[in-house]
């Protein structure tokens, strides 16, 4: 009578001749031995994966690259404009510079005086927005009797801004070029007085302002918001306390909360509420009655926007499409990461760590590492151990002595069975050291009588 594994939980118990024998399954490995699950699959879907994303992805990181390059002021106008366009550009440039050099002299024009004006509010205004300073100014204040002075020097200011953005950066911009951005890229509006009522003044002011953070979240562009009639709504005597009060409010956080500067006009700085001026609220203020320049001194200069305008009108235009561009791209990079990220997650749970560094010559089952131990605590036990081996077709060190060879938990890493295995009597198999020698696979079962006859 031959000895059977019918169960592992009794291994002394011959077979029944009418129960029919089924083969020994380890915990389910059978899948993985017959190809569903194998580290040669996972790593060709992997594989196919990296093939279908990474590609498009570095394509599109490429083109918005090109793009961004292609959007520099400087290129637009030098692609886009004729050279007589660009003539009177650099005729402009040469004489304003020209100018300003004057504007030192102690009877400096007042035309000289106002090229200096411009190249401060530059400097001291959109260059710090350019640069992204944390704090610049909140609320920038021209001071004189004309007002259309004042709307006029804050139109010029804007022209010229984008002017000199055009031009080469200046150096500390390309020092810190990573952190500079043109002039054009900063959104300029203005609310106009038209009920010429203060509460319908404070309420289309708010209304721009919130429209001015929407479009930052949107885009990330600043804005410089022109307020016409602003000195109405800070001045006591023509507006309540309560108004100023929430208009001191928006002055002090415009920049934080709305990532906008306050441009406005005062004939009279000392009739404004003193709360008002203070410096964390009004961080830039010009006087052009100090400074002597009137509306007629723009003249100067007004040829020439009213031919340059057009062309810096086209260059906004077109860095603004191409910002669009760029935010699509974006967001299919950002599409295509998210989706390639899931489908490797994916991958990843449909094969089991164990199962991705497994050795890919593994073909066979072996039992449970747990298995065995508990079978190899009996001398009879090791042996059926070693039958229960050679029928998973791998050997396994003997986990108790804690070998540094020991197999892994799960699914372990051992070399497949020889074509033929050599036939090792019970005898010699148990004189083997556990600690030193592995169990060794067993050819074939005894008959009932032959085992007894070995163990007694």
């Amino acid at each position: 009578m031959k000895v059977a594994l019918n169960s592992l939980g009794n291994v002394y118990s011959p077979p029944s001749k009418t129960v029919k024998q089924t083969p020994v399954s380890f915990c389910g490995a059978d899948e993985f031995v017959q190809g569903a699950l194998n580290p040669q699959a996972y790593k060709e879907a992997r594989k196919a994966l990296q093939r279908e994303y990474l590609p498009e992805i570095a394509r599109l990181k490429n083109e918005h690259r090109t793009l961004s390059e292609s959007l520099a002021p400087r290129a637009i106008f030098e692609s886009t404009q004729s050279k007589e366009t660009q003539n009177i550009f650099c005729d402009f440039i040469q004489k304003f510079d020209l100018i300003a050099k004057r504007a030192n002299r102690t009877n400096a024009y007042p035309h000289e005086k106002l090229t200096k004006a411009l190249s401060e509010i530059y400097e001291e205004v959109y260059l710090p927005y350019t640069f992204k300073i944390e704090d610049p100014a909140r609320c920038v204040m021209v001071v004189s009797q004309d007002k259309k002075a004042a709307e006029k020097f804050f139109d010029f200011s804007e022209f010229h801004s984008k002017i000199v953005s055009t031009v080469t950066p200046p150096k500390e911009c390309v020092e810190k070029s990573n952190r500079w951005v043109s002039a054009f890229k900063l959104d300029f509006t203005k609310v106009k007085d038209v009920t010429g009522d203060n509460n319908g003044l404070q309420k289309d002011f708010i209304a721009v302002l919130k429209s001015a953070e929407a479009n930052y979240q949107k885009t990330g562009r600043k804005s410089f918001i022109q307020v016409e009639n602003m000195e109405r709504l800070i001045n006591r005597q023509t507006n309540s306390n309560a108004n100023i009060a929430a208009m001191k409010d928006y002055m002090n956080k415009v920049d934080r909360r709305y990532h906008s500067t306050i441009l406005f006009h005062a004939t009279d700085p000392s009739k404004l509420d003193p709360g008002t001026m203070v410096s964390h609220r009004v961080g830039y203020s010009c006087n052009l009655d100090e400074l002597g320049v009137k509306v007629d001194d723009f003249s100067i200069f007004d040829d020439y926007k009213k031919q340059l305008q057009p062309t810096m009108d086209k260059i906004d235009e077109t860095i603004r499409q191409g910002e669009v561009q760029q935010k699509e791209m974006l967001s299919s990079i950002k599409r295509l990461k998210k989706e390639f990220k899931e489908k490797i997650a994916e991958l990843n749970e449909r094969f089991p760590k164990e199962m991705r560094n497994a050795s890919t010559n593994l073909q066979t089952p072996t039992p449970e590492p747990e298995v065995i131990k508990k079978l190899s605590k009996t001398k009879v036990g090791l042996i059926i151990a070693a039958a229960a081996t050679a029928f998973g077709g791998g050997i396994l060190l003997y986990k108790k002595f804690g070998k540094k060879n020991a197999a892994p938990k799960g699914i372990p890493q051992i070399p497949a069975a020889p074509a033929t295995t050599p036939f090792v009597s019970p005898q010699a198999l148990m004189q083997q050291t556990p600690a030193a020698q592995p169990l060794t696979q067993y050819s074939a079962p005894l008959t009932m009588q032959d085992f007894l006859k070995q163990n007694s």
